[in-house]
């Protein structure tokens, strides 16, 4: 219980003593509320708590700072996380009295794991802190993946062509070039026979692959993908499955574009198709989460790289088309002429294909054709969005 003042009765002599003991009170008093106002309670700046949509809260999240007692307009409020300012045109519009709402700036020293860190706000009533974990901003997977048929499947003794009632394994290599390690899935993809199947397989043995698998980071870090074909008993002489494999990451928010191998046909009765890496395409427009953006009804310019490993005086000719006709349509583009090139150096060509999506467009692949004289002719795949 607080020490009252004694009452002064009609008649007593007010004395010196009397006088000093008010003094005091009043004193401590202004002590107490001075106190109070520091430590955010009173009429001065009181902070209950700090949210977000987004967890864990990170630098660049969006948060809220939850209390009152805050200045308004928000500018007015001096506020400061982990000792970094926050500029006064950083508050969202949706500040008030009670509500501080701001993106939280680069904030230095902080680890992946979570930093304690300390958010303070000053205005003309007083001051207010409260402290929150807070985590560096999200570094997003970017990057690649080119995926290619790189090695037929090795022949059972004594034949040479596909056979029914018999498995073949073909080997492709996934090239990846991201920044950060990440997973990915692998999807064959094998149509016009209902009754064959495709699967992935692991590395080292003829067992399914289970995925999402991981690979680290790093400028076209090379990874085999083995898929084997079933062709089944009684399959007839002629029939023919077309594979298209295509592998992408395992997880949404990444800016990783997807690789999409070129189609290969599977005859039975036939050799196997053999791989061709005397020709690959790479992709040199920017991608958003994997896929080249297009407006209907406006020509755009995707461009790509050509890389050949073998010169030749017979020109290197490329076509481009969407898969689906509605989606539009592709001007034609100039052969090209690659003199001088070996597997040991290999030449880099550029080229633009000039698109023209149309008024039906949907989100599709555009496909580009390389070919040089009856030698090479090859098909690479691009996921595009057309909106």
């Amino acid at each position: 219980m607080a020490d009252l003042l004694t009452k002064v009765n009609p008649g007593d002599l007010i004395t010196a003593h009397a006088m000093n003991e008010i003094i005091d009170k009043l004193s401590d008093l202004e002590l107490r509320l001075a106190a109070l106002e520091l430590t955010g309670g009173g009429t001065g700046v009181v902070i209950v708590s700090v949210t977000s949509a987004s967890s864990p809260i990170r630098v660049t999240s969006r948060i809220s700072v939850n209390g009152s007692g805050f200045a308004q307009p928000a500018a007015l409020n001096a506020v400061t996380v982990g000792n970094v300012p926050i500029s006064p045109n950083a508050f969202n519009f949706s500040s008030d009295g009670e509500h501080l709402i701001f993106d939280v700036p680069a904030i230095p020293n902080l680890s992946e794991q979570g930093t304690l860190v300390t958010l303070t706000v000053t205005n003309v009533k007083g001051t207010g802190s409260i402290q929150f974990v807070l985590r560096p901003e999200a570094q997003v997977p970017t990057g690649n993946i080119q995926l290619f048929y790189s090695s037929a499947p090795v022949m059972p003794a004594l034949e040479t062509n596909i056979t029914a009632n018999r498995s073949y394994i073909f080997i492709y290599t996934a090239l990846t070039s991201v920044n950060l390690p990440s997973t990915y899935t692998v999807t064959p993809n094998l149509t016009g026979q209902a009754n064959w199947t495709a699967e992935v397989l692991q590395d080292a043995v003829d067992q399914p692959r289970a995925t999402p698998f991981s690979i680290g980071a790093g400028s076209n870090i090379s990874t085999p993908i083995r898929v084997r074909v079933n062709v089944p008993v009684g399959a007839p002489n002629a029939a023919a499955a077309n594979l298209m494999v295509s592998m992408g990451p395992a997880t949404q928010g990444t800016n990783i574009l997807p690789g999409n191998s070129g189609q290969i046909v599977i005859t039975v009765g036939s050799p196997p198709p053999t791989p061709e890496t005397r020709a690959r395409v790479s992709l040199r427009s920017a991608a958003v989460n994997g896929r080249v953006q297009l407006t209907r009804n406006t020509p755009a310019g995707v461009n790509f790289n050509l890389i050949v490993t073998e010169g030749s005086a017979t020109p290197y000719t490329l076509t481009g088309a969407f898969r689906d006709a509605v989606a539009g349509t592709v001007n034609s583009i100039p052969a090209t002429n690659v003199p001088v090139a070996t597997p040991q150096a290999p030449s880099t060509t550029q080229f633009t294909a000039v698109v023209n999506p149309g008024a039906q467009a949907i989100s599709t692949d555009l496909i580009i054709t390389v070919t040089r004289g009856a030698e090479i002719s090859v098909q690479y795949w691009l996921p595009v969005a057309i909106n």
